[in-house]
């Protein structure tokens, strides 16, 4: 008798909260779905001055990168004219097995 009891309120309950929220989505004024010619052309001229701005962006973010890669090209133009340095370069090739076994040679050489 307690299991029907407590199956039967559970069940009316889970009822009573489907018709209820079935009414009140039912009756629900729809005001965001009226279709408003004055409200579209605002959010259409919104929408247009956005774009714009966000254009003038773009094309002043360009202009910007375009003198950097000028800047760029003109720098390595400069340093291909120049002729290398005058530093000596050593190569060495050294096997070893740990730090104190690299480093005491290559102090030497330096010296």
């Amino acid at each position: 008798m307690r299991k029907r009891n407590f199956f039967l309120f559970v069940s009316l309950a889970f009822l009573t909260w489907g018709g209820v929220t079935y009414l009140l989505f039912l009756q629900r004024p729809l005001t965001g779905k009226v279709f408003r010619p004055g409200k579209v052309q605002a959010q259409l001229e919104q929408l247009e001055q956005e774009l714009a701005e966000q254009g003038r962006a773009n094309a002043k973010l360009l202009g910007s990168l375009r003198e950097l890669k000028e800047k760029l090209l003109q720098a390595q133009n400069d340093s291909q004219g120049q002729p290398p340095k005058d530093t000596p370069v050593i190569a060495v090739l050294l096997f070893a097995c740990n730090r104190v076994t690299v480093k005491r040679p290559i102090d030497q050489l330096l010296q």
